[in-house]
């Protein structure tokens, strides 16, 4: 083997050649473990004329939702209160089969499930064309059986709402379904990727159990311009024209459901450019472009996913919005001032940082 290395020290051309050979492995490498497995696939569209100097007013939030119940209606409001779960009343309650989570993308009737707040803030009345009476619920859970559910892959505490309500929701969806609200002794951590997205690695155990979310799928606020949804339907329609297919209803904000709603003022697609943001006087960072699914394609009207066979408004997210070949719409942020209590009202103005 000596010899070997020997002849190879020897020889100038042979040398120059494997030093070649070792450059062009490493390039690969490069190119395959770090460009192509590392750099983000982005298929952002652009609208033509967008120009922020020929806006025509402030970006102001234009409405504000609520989803009280995890993947039902939403309830539109004046203002929202943030706490280190994220939205008050957000996604606090929730509905389970054999103790795991239910939503849409498998029981697209949930979108005929309308909760609504009385007016004295002390009872969730929950309705539905489908059920002849309407169901009453106490906003305070205390007193309920405690029990472990899962939301994803987090197995988490929440008290049982109760037998009338496990009643109600069994007879709307024909199976054994549960309501749960939150235990007050509920945890569960930001995703931990988020922590990677917002440079918190070195963040403590301790310091990361303040980042909390509720039962919603990811973060704390979801942010949507109206203009994006107006963009996007455009460019549904040019899908459709260009398929020779029929044009059908428009998509709307029940689609995609955004807790705050911006207005005109914000150009199609420019919140995806903002990192971090403020409403008011609440700083939100940005953690998550919103990754989008079936869930989207649900007719909020009929309680029907994709009724239209076209995979709309995925599909056409697909050609012209996408991170890492997957759909995306709007971005999901949180809140960082987890001792709560700050506010966001329609009107609010909206910068970005």
């Amino acid at each position: 083997m000596s010899g070997f290395v020997n002849w190879v020290e020897g020889n100038i051309g042979l040398k120059a050649l494997i030093s070649a050979g070792a450059v062009c492995v490493a390039s690969y490498y490069y190119y395959y473990h770090y460009l192509v497995n590392k750099t983000p696939s982005v298929v952002n569209y652009v609208p033509p004329n967008y120009d922020s100097s020929q806006r025509n007013g402030p970006i102001r939030v234009k409405a504000l939702y609520v989803y009280p119940i995890k993947s039902c209606v939403g309830v539109p409001v004046k203002s929202i209160t943030l706490d280190k779960f994220g939205i008050v009343n957000d996604r606090r309650w929730m509905l389970v089969h054999n103790g795991r989570f239910m939503t849409q993308r498998n029981h697209p009737e949930m979108s005929q499930i309308v909760p609504e707040f009385s007016l004295d803030g002390k009872t969730l009345i929950i309705k539905s064309a489908k059920m002849p009476n309407d169901l009453h619920v106490p906003m305070d859970p205390q007193g309920g059986e405690k029990v472990k559910v899962t939301v994803w892959s987090d197995l988490v505490d929440a008290f049982d709402c109760g037998e009338q309500a496990h009643q109600w929701f069994s007879e709307f969806f024909g199976k054994d379904v549960r309501l749960v609200a939150m235990a007050d002794d509920y945890k569960r951590r930001m995703k931990a990727y988020y922590f990677d997205n917002l440079n918190y690695q070195n963040l403590s155990d301790q310091e990361k159990d303040k980042y909390q979310t509720s039962f919603c799928d990811s973060s704390h606020v979801m942010v949507l311009a109206e203009n994006s949804i107006v963009e996007l339907n455009k460019l549904i329609h040019k899908t459709r024209q260009e398929k020779g297919e029929k044009q059908q209803p428009e998509t709307t904000v029940a689609n995609y459901r955004p807790n705050v709603l911006l207005n005109d003022s914000c150009f199609p697609f420019e919140e995806d450019s903002w990192k971090d943001l403020t409403i008011s006087n609440v700083i939100l960072k940005r953690v998550e472009h919103t990754p989008r699914c079936k869930f989207t394609t649900v007719d909020p009207n009929k309680g029907v996913i994709d009724p239209y066979g076209d995979n709309e408004p995925l599909r056409t997210m697909n050609r012209y919005k996408s991170l890492n070949g997957k759909p995306v719409f709007g971005i999901l942020c949180i809140h960082e001032e987890n001792a709560g209590g700050d506010t966001i009202s329609i009107g609010d103005i909206v910068e970005k940082l």
